[in-house]
């Protein structure tokens, strides 16, 4: 079927675009392949905060109820897996030391259960509370009641394949979300500032490799997937408010899809605030009439928002002692008030925990929070945070709006967890454990924010063309390294120690002998699997490229 564009006036031109939409397409294909190799390659539990996840979930799809203070526990049965089975390293030291079974204690005593994440259990497993708080028990239940089915109909899997049933199911709503992100946005640049497509296209189109805490981030169990899907559709609804004027009920969508955003996480209340700004800001430039019904129409957004999500947050504050539900709101220990401003005594702290931020965004790792040595990441922060530092000069473009919103979602959100690690800090005096890799719910604020930077970098620096090219090797050197030595991890033979979280090996033959690593990971994941899926996504890519060499990707993502 010949789909007319009217800005495509020849059978020249189709043909072309037709070729970039080839490439993108295998580009996108290869996207998500590498998100499911990456499950086929994840030890049960080895995703972040998925043992509190699954517990919600099943305690979801058997009850009905999400978790309440009483009874907001870990399922019994994940927490009897984790005494006899490996789940990932502590986050806090002694790293070593997880309260359970490490994966190198595991491969070590053969008295321990090997073939508990494979086996099928004896009948349909069934929540019921174990003795830990699930610490995730304060987000609203959108997600859970979405996967609760799959999960009660997968409860009579091995561990493994439940588990890699529900992340895949997340990582495909994830995987749409960061399509309908970045194909909004392409457009808005094409028709906003096309002086910067093509910066948009590589970055945009690269972002799994320059930033790769991307996939670990989505391809797990958790609610993030279903963020970046609901604020996806809410970016698509506010791009085509920029480019006109919109009637009553696109702001009657816009408030019932925040809504749900507040059913999913506490990151829609700064994010709506910010949208509600952000309209108020963009229709009230007429006369007293229009003012007022500009502020009627942002109320019905924030108005439609609270009718959703209103119930949830006062069920936080009641039965938690604050609106988000946080732990270290929630906890007796903590003094009320402005205690939050004792973390300025810490002024070190808060300088590593900001850097932290940045580079668990760059690399996240996964739930084990093994890393590489500082030095290989620290420079890519500083990179990000220059780019993100030229980016402000889209603030005096003439079209400015989408710069302006982008700004307020990314410093709504941002503002939220710099709050959330000055109370860590004012709490343990350790600036650590904001978790960076939430930002990538804003792929799509973010994407365009990061292209103009660079747009004006490559502007500006006659070697750009050079940096983005030692970037991109740098990046793809280093996603191979990290992935190998996660896998090492999960195979026993690199491990962490008491004091440290960087890998650490004791064996080099052990992490180069493949067949060995091979066999270890059948044990837990499915490594055939992962290995024929990396190699068909690797082959796509390279078709792709050699066949579309030098065409511009810019019309294939509109």
């Amino acid at each position: 079927m010949l789909i007319r564009l009217p800005y495509l006036t020849s059978r020249d031109h189709i043909f072309k675009f037709n070729r970039r939409g080839y490439t993108t397409t295998i580009i996108w294909i290869s996207i998500y392949l590498f998100g499911i190799a990456f499950i086929c390659f994840l030890p049960p539990w080895e995703g972040y905060d998925e043992v509190a996840h699954y517990s919600y979930l099943q305690q979801m799809a058997d009850t009905g109820q999400p978790p309440s203070v009483e009874q907001g526990k870990l399922s019994a049965e994940v927490e009897a897996y984790r005494r006899v089975a490996p789940t990932p390293y502590s986050t806090t030291a002694p790293f070593d030391k997880n309260g359970g079974v490490t994966y190198r204690e595991w491969f070590a005593n053969d008295d321990l259960v090997k073939n508990l994440p494979h086996s099928k259990p004896s009948h349909p497993r069934q929540y019921s509370p174990g003795e830990t708080s699930n610490w995730q028990g304060q987000h609203p239940e959108f997600y859970y009641r979405l996967l609760a089915p799959i999960t009660w109909l997968t409860s009579d899997l091995s561990w493994s394949s439940q588990l890699f049933l529900l992340r895949w199911v997340s990582w495909t709503l994830a995987f749409l979300g960061l399509m309908i992100s970045i194909s909004a946005t392409a457009r808005m640049v094409k028709l906003k500032f096309p002086e910067m497509s093509k910066d948009y296209s590589k970055l945009s189109m690269s972002w799994p490799l320059i930033f790769p805490g991307l996939i670990p981030e989505f391809a797990r169990l958790g609610n993030d997937s279903l963020v970046v899907l609901i604020l996806s559709l809410v970016w698509f609804l506010l791009i085509k408010r920029i480019e006109s004027s919109q009637r009553w009920y696109w702001y009657v969508a816009l408030g019932v899809i925040l809504g749900l955003g507040g059913l999913t996480k506490i990151t829609f209340l700064p994010i709506t605030i910010a949208v509600v700004i952000w309209l108020t800001w963009l229709e009230a430039r007429g006369n007293l009439v229009d003012r007022f019904y500009a502020s009627a129409r942002s109320l019905l957004v924030l108005g439609l928002f609270f009718c959703f999500s209103a119930k949830r947050y006062f069920s936080n504050l009641t039965e938690h002692g604050s609106v988000t539900g946080l732990v270290e709101l929630s906890s007796t220990d903590v003094p009320t008030g402005l205690f939050w401003v004792g973390a300025f005594h810490y002024p070190i702290e808060i300088i590593k925990g900001v850097l932290g931020i940045g580079m668990t965004f760059i690399w996240g790792s996964t739930a084990s929070s093994a890393y590489p040595p500082v030095i290989f990441v620290l420079p890519l922060v500083f990179l990000l945070f220059g780019i993100l530092g030229a980016s402000l000069h889209l603030l005096k473009h003439k079209n400015n709006e989408s710069a302006v919103l982008a700004l307020l979602i990314i410093g709504a959100v941002g503002s939220g967890l710099i709050y959330y690690l000055l109370i860590r800090i004012a709490v343990t005096g350790v600036g650590a454990g904001a978790p960076g890799w939430y930002f990538h719910t804003l792929i799509a604020p973010l994407s365009l924010m990061l292209a103009a930077g660079w747009n004006l970098i490559r502007t500006k620096i006659a070697f750009a063309s050079l940096l983005w090219r030692f970037w991109l090797g740098y990046m793809a050197l280093f996603c191979i390294s990290v992935t190998w030595l996660q896998l090492t991890l999960f195979a026993g033979c690199s491990f962490k120690t008491s004091e440290s979280r960087i890998y650490s090996l004791n064996d080099l033959a052990c992490i180069l002998d493949v067949p060995f690593l091979h066999h270890r990971l059948e044990a837990l994941t499915f490594p055939t699997l992962g290995w024929t899926t990396i190699g068909l996504a690797v082959v796509l890519i390279y078709t792709a490229y050699s066949r579309n060499r030098g065409i511009d990707l810019q019309a294939g993502i509109r």
